[in-house]
């Protein structure tokens, strides 16, 4: 059955590259063709189980399959990334993008410039489009703004999550500042100047998180938040509410709004 081919490769999740030509396509355990041999690029991702093909036409449009050989993306987008929490982030060529859900539905609106994959807590840093600077926020998985949509692209930098907290670098007049966004609902902690504006426990809870961080987290390549994370904890795993006061002075004023949008 692989004789038709040029090309067949490994099976992933069910499904194997085949190749035509220079025309790829997928066949499934039972040699069945279930995604046509039409596209120049084809990948099948083990992680996600999803197909991401491309078409070049000028410009490479791409899409993506489920492995049942389902078209869940068309192939008309200049970006599709791999599902994350339920969605997969797409870039027009008009220069906006949005999101599918896995029925291959379009689950918001595109309404922004750029958008990243959720995380694991459903959070994805979005820009607004038809704006160049300062357009940058975060919304969650239900379309909800979560943090203003008003930084700048280098300014708003998602650092990781702890079980079901996510924390931000966020710049704000040339200082940094990091906030703690809880979900469900969206509450924001906010590490800022005025050390009495944030609980005792939210600032060691924000400590806690740094000191597990590299020591440098770059951006794009260029810009970078350095900082010791012994420095941080008062050189021990157990921050003290001192630690906590002076690392909290030298971080950003932010919004602390606690409560949900």
């Amino acid at each position: 059955m692989f004789s038709d081919y040029d090309y067949v490769g490994e099976f992933r999740n069910g499904l194997a590259r085949v190749r035509i030509d220079e025309k790829y396509g997928a066949i499934n355990t039972k040699g069945e063709l279930v995604i046509p041999v039409e596209y120049d690029s084809l990948d099948i991702h083990y992680s996600s189980g999803y197909v991401t093909v491309g078409k070049k036409t000028g410009n490479t449009l791409h899409g993506m399959y489920n492995t049942k050989g389902e078209l869940i993306i068309p192939a008309i987008y200049r970006v599709v990334n791999v599902f994350s929490n339920g969605y997969a982030a797409v870039q027009t060529f008009g220069d906006t993008s949005g999101y599918y859900d896995t029925k291959g539905n379009i689950a918001f609106p595109f309404e922004y410039e750029l958008v990243n994959s959720f995380d694991v807590n459903g959070l994805a840093i979005v820009g607004i489009a038809g704006k160049s600077m300062g357009s940058y926020g975060i919304i969650n998985n239900k379309n909800e703004v979560i943090v203003p949509i008003n930084f700048d692209y280098t300014q708003i930098i998602n650092v990781g999550n702890d079980g079901n907290t996510s924390y931000f670098w966020i710049r704000e007049d040339s200082k940094w500042g990091i906030i703690a966004v809880t979900t469900p609902g969206g509450v924001r902690k906010g590490a800022i100047l005025d050390g009495e504006k944030v609980t005792i426990n939210d600032a060691l809870e924000i400590l806690k998180f740094l000191a597990k961080l590299p020591n440098e987290i770059s951006v794009n390549g260029k810009e970078s938040r350095q900082w010791n994370a012994s420095l941080i904890v008062g050189g021990s795993d157990s921050p003290t509410i001192n630690d906590a006061l002076e690392i909290l002075k030298k971080l950003a004023k932010l919004d602390n709004k606690i409560d949900s949008p």
